[in-house]
């Protein structure tokens, strides 16, 4: 049963930049459990509020990380809160949760379909191929049925790729490989 939960905002001097520049860290604590992730951000040590736990600089990038870290920390506490009363948690599983990272995606080690290449080549083949075959009929006359059966096609195949889409978001932070070809739907 998880009742305290603690967000520490800090600085990882260790981890000086050449640029004398230090990543933002926070420090997750459940009923003592403690895990730890970088916030993506670095700022000059003086710039830092220990006690607020905030930038101290009025730029808009200070604003945009005040932001991120107010935002974070609320999204933690209602993340916490939704937790059931008599459900233990500890703090990387939290952190698992506010990442949304699959338990294929734990510790590393991402189980794909090892057949998940071939598919995805192959939508891509297909889809050029019904591009070309619909530029074919489209560059004739009077050939509807022939074009609506390439555009039903179109829809069946449209809505595979979009499963395969939803696949690659649970494997990947980030654009999914679909997207990141440069393929442009119309």
């Amino acid at each position: 049963m998880s009742k305290l939960l603690s967000i520490l905002v800090y600085l990882r001097r260790q981890k000086i930049g050449t640029d004398g520049q230090v990543p933002i860290y926070v420090r997750l604590t459940v009923d003592g459990d403690q895990d730890e992730f970088s916030l993506s951000r670095k700022i000059l040590p003086e710039e830092w509020d220990v006690k607020k736990q905030q930038v101290l600089s009025k730029s808009l990038e200070a604003r945009i990380t005040n932001t991120k870290i107010t935002q974070m920390k609320g999204d933690f506490n209602k993340l916490f809160l939704k937790i059931p009363t008599d459900e233990r948690v500890t703090a990387e599983q939290l952190k698992k949760m506010y990442f949304r990272i699959p338990p294929e995606k734990e510790d590393g080690q991402i189980r794909k379909d090892p057949e998940f290449s071939q598919k995805v080549m192959s939508l891509i083949a297909q889809f050029k191929s019904l591009a070309k075959k619909k530029k074919s009929v489209l560059k004739r006359t009077n050939n509807l049925p022939q074009l609506m059966q390439i555009e039903s096609q179109e829809q069946d195949l449209l809505a595979e790729i979009e499963a395969t889409i939803l696949q690659t978001n649970q494997w990947m932070d980030g654009p999914t490989l679909l997207l990141s070809t440069g393929i442009i739907w119309e």
